[in-house]
């Protein structure tokens, strides 16, 4: 393990202060990854990205979801006045040790309701809570859109392809949100952990311990 100042890379520029999108935080918080150098290193540098292999599948992606969020922004203009979409949600509060950054997909807002909704068009996972739960732990913080009436009741949701999930955000869980931003700012790398079902998900091209080989198989004659 190394310390704040001490990159992977020649090409990978340490941010001078950390910075960390919320999807990072939610990921380490779910145990949907392992590997806390990840987040960790992605918070603290600028790093050179993998090339991605799976091009066609993000642009379809992109298409996939927009149209998902379009619709869902419809959907609630059709019911409430006030519903910012994607930039508008944007998010980025700096705490004592790291900026925490994102922005809700859909967001609107009445005089006694504040919904937060989140798109996804994937496998669910246990980070798509924890995403919504920042938002909703960050929104003391903000002043705008979302937030104007801080006094207002708020409730958190995710859109999947057939259903919609609610989300609620208790004291312990705001408890392990600011734990895990702390410690994702702090300044002691995380022992790096690959293996290649991590590693092929990463896209930390510097990383000197990358996984690059599937695990091969091994044959038994008892079974």
């Amino acid at each position: 393990m190394g310390d704040f100042h001490t990159a992977w890379d020649e090409d990978d520029k340490w941010r001078g202060f950390p910075y960390c999108w919320v999807t990072w935080l939610a990921a380490y918080l779910s145990g949907d990854e392992s590997c806390e150098a990840k987040p960790w290193y992605k918070s603290h540098y600028k790093y050179v990205k993998k090339g991605d292999d799976n091009a066609d599948s993000l642009s379809r992606w992109k298409v996939d979801h927009g149209e998902k969020v379009k619709k869902l922004a419809h959907e609630r203009r059709a019911l409430h006045e006030h519903v910012y979409v994607e930039d508008q949600n944007a998010i980025k509060v700096k705490g004592r040790t790291v900026v925490l950054a994102g922005k809700p997909d859909v967001t609107d807002t009445t005089e006694s309701e504040s919904n937060i909704w989140d798109v996804k068009t994937g496998q669910e996972k246990a980070a798509d809570l924890w995403q919504v739960r920042i938002y909703m732990a960050l929104r003391k913080y903000q002043e705008k859109g979302l937030f104007d009436n801080p006094l207002s009741k708020l409730r958190g949701w995710v859109v999947y392809n057939n259903r919609e999930q609610e989300v609620t955000l208790t004291e312990d869980d705001e408890k392990r949100i600011w734990a895990g931003a702390e410690f994702l700012g702090g300044k002691t790398e995380p022992a790096r952990t690959p293996s290649y079902g991590e590693c092929r998900r990463c896209d930390i091209d510097s990383c000197p311990e990358r996984v690059m080989d599937e695990p091969e198989t091994s044959e038994a004659e008892a079974f």
